[in-house]
């Protein structure tokens, strides 16, 4: 009777070019998830914004709203005229966010609140506010141009459009 004492040098070989292959798959499929999850939060937005523009120029003035809570997670509010709130979208804390305007940007983990002011009859953006808790106390940049998600390697950029509203990758 023959006993085996351990691994032969080719099933070694084997055995680390197949972990190997393993590895790599799990490290491309979790990139893959970071990336969609920036993708993802990027057209939810978007989806908000064209709902807003919606509600402004069908029923009721409204404005956009965005800020990071407790936990990190930044909130996109659709307000009514009477501020309650119509519609919400939370954007996981791993993902950042930077709004751009005119040659400034900021990064939403810096800034209060974000609040962008439709108008009723054309769907324009009417105005921005930033960095307050109403638009008596923020200050007016009239314009948000874009407004960047990333994550590690991943960005998405969404393009606002002030004289139309219309929101673009």
């Amino acid at each position: 009777m023959k006993h085996n004492e351990g691994l032969s040098l080719v099933e070694l070989i084997v055995i680390i070019a197949i972990m190997g292959v393993l590895v790599s798959v799990v490290g491309i499929s979790v990139t893959v998830v970071s990336r969609q999850k920036v993708s993802n939060a990027a057209s939810d937005v978007r989806g908000q914004f064209q709902t807003a523009q919606t509600i402004a120029m069908s029923k009721d003035n409204c404005y956009m709203q965005f800020e990071q809570n407790a936990n990190g997670e930044t909130v996109f509010t659709i307000h009514s005229s009477n501020n309650a709130i119509l519609d919400r979208v939370t954007v996981s804390e791993k993902i950042s966010i930077t709004v751009g305007y005119g040659s400034s940007t900021l990064n939403m983990s810096s800034c209060g609140v974000v609040r962008i002011y439709y108008d009723r009859e054309s769907g324009a953006i009417r105005d921005a506010f930033l960095c307050g808790t109403s638009s008596s106390d923020g200050t007016s940049v009239g314009n948000i141009d874009t407004i960047r998600f990333s994550n590690g390697s991943k960005s998405v950029t969404l393009h606002l459009t002030k004289l139309t509203g219309k929101v673009s990758y």
